[in-house]
């Protein structure tokens, strides 16, 4: 199984998750598609890593708590 990158990752859940029907610019240029699609994956991104962040926080606490 090939490895996929964090860009590969944000790229296809922005294409699973696109809401353009809800938007209040729709249907939008390329211009503003391209931001919104832009937004979205650095938006992942940061939350990616956040959440690694976080998880490994909890995995350190566990491992240093003895029952």
């Amino acid at each position: 199984m090939a490895k996929v990158s964090l860009d590969q990752k944000a790229r296809k859940a922005n294409g699973n998750d696109r809401s353009c029907g809800k938007c209040n610019h729709y249907p939008c240029p390329d211009a503003m598609f391209k931001v919104c699609s832009e937004a979205f994956i650095k938006g992942y991104k940061k939350g990616y890593k956040q959440a690694s962040v976080e998880y490994n926080k909890e995995k350190e606490i566990s491992k240093n708590t003895i029952i």
